[in-house]
């Protein structure tokens, strides 16, 4: 039961006695476009701890309202960057230009 809530909702791990990091590194980049909801992407500790490879796919085959809720969460956490690791603030800057404007899948 709990697996299949942090598949869908990842951002409520620490609800569940988990953390975000973990819950993050458990999903598959195709468990990342088609289960994770799209309000899961609000939470931007949550965007700060994926892979290249899970954000990759989610560009390529997510829904365009599940790619504007990343968007405007990477825009969020951009703008509070100093409540970021140092390895949390490098990736969402990486995010930042990937989906601002350098990748073509992330136009909606």
């Amino acid at each position: 039961m709990k697996h299949e809530i942090l598949k869908a909702r990842p951002d409520f791990a620490q609800q569940l006695g988990s953390t975000i990091e973990k819950a993050a590194t458990k999903l598959t980049p195709k468990q990342l476009a088609e289960d994770v909801d799209k309000e899961a992407f609000k939470d931007t500790k949550l965007i700060a701890n994926l892979t290249v490879a899970q954000t990759k796919k989610l560009g390529e085959e997510g829904s365009a309202e599940k790619k504007q809720a990343f968007k405007d969460s990477v825009n969020q956490a951009r703008a509070q960057l100093n409540m970021f690791s140092a390895t949390e603030q490098a990736r969402i800057q990486s995010l930042w230009d990937e989906v601002d404007h350098l990748n073509p899948n992330w136009q909606v």
